[in-house]
């Protein structure tokens, strides 16, 4: 019952907290958040349920995990998705959209609409790149990182890798 608990309030708290603060990136607020009541979830599994540290890391870690599954699977995907976008588009256009008018829309959504710029910014700010006399390069962790993206697109064949 206080794993479902957790997830209940992760999921309250995290509507909340995006309608108070929108402009922050949604899927770190989710992970600081989702940590935050892993932590909760531990103490109160200890003090209330009188659990041992191991089952009371347990109970966190499911809630933690749970958490972390809605929030990578549901709004970061309609939020980074760009078929998402497609599809919304297409229902706000009864009559349909030529390939070029998809285009367009693909050009003013991500460029003009500041794809570019949410992106850098996100990166820099989670310590991927860095910006060095105009030019972004990758840092350690950014290299670490896509070393990650590049073994899973081997071993799980994704398209991003079989396009090179």
């Amino acid at each position: 019952m206080l794993i479902l608990g957790a997830v209940l309030a992760f999921l309250l708290s995290f509507i909340g907290l995006r309608h108070l603060y929108p402009g922050g990136i949604l899927f770190y607020q989710g992970v600081a958040l989702a940590l935050l009541i892993a932590v909760v979830v531990a103490v109160l599994a200890r003090a209330r349920q009188r659990q041992p540290w191991s089952a009371a890391l347990k109970d966190a870690m499911l809630a933690f995990l749970l958490s972390y599954g809605f929030l990578f699977t549901i709004p970061t995907t309609v939020d980074r998705s760009y078929s998402v976008r497609l599809l919304l588009k297409l229902a706000d256009a009864p009559t349909g959209m030529t390939r070029n008018d998809i285009e367009q829309f693909y050009v003013r959504d991500f460029i003009e609409a500041g794809g570019v710029d949410r992106r850098l910014v996100e990166q820099r700010a989670t310590g991927t790149i860095r910006e060095e006399n105009g030019r972004f390069v990758l840092t350690k962790e950014g290299r670490v990182m896509t070393d990650a993206f590049r073994t899973t697109c081997e071993v799980f064949v994704c398209q991003q890798r079989r396009r090179q």
